[in-house]
């Protein structure tokens, strides 16, 4: 159910107000947002990547090159999701 404008409006104000009065609190829960997002990211590539693995094995054991070569794609798309994640966060600390 989406928020009216108003609540919108007032919601905004007591962001603005958080920050206001106690700075420190706030960025502990914006960061512990981004933490919890970034775990949540990092599951579904590790999902992508063992999705790849398996059409993989699949593929070459029951001897379906299309279905090899898709999780072959997966496998990579998986593996760049996940380092280029870990590379953002090393160069963010």
């Amino acid at each position: 159910m989406p928020l009216s404008e108003e609540e919108r409006r007032r919601l905004a104000q007591l962001e603005l107000q958080l920050i206001k009065d106690d700075p420190k609190l706030a960025k502990e829960l914006e960061s512990a947002t981004a933490h919890q997002q970034s775990r949540i990211d990092t599951s579904a590539c590790k999902l992508i990547l063992l999705a790849g693995v398996l059409l993989i094995l699949v593929g070459t054991t029951g001897q379906l090159p299309f279905i090899g070569a898709t999780g072959f794609l997966l496998l990579g798309a998986g593996a760049y999701c996940l380092f280029r994640k870990k590379g953002a966060r090393k160069r963010n600390r």
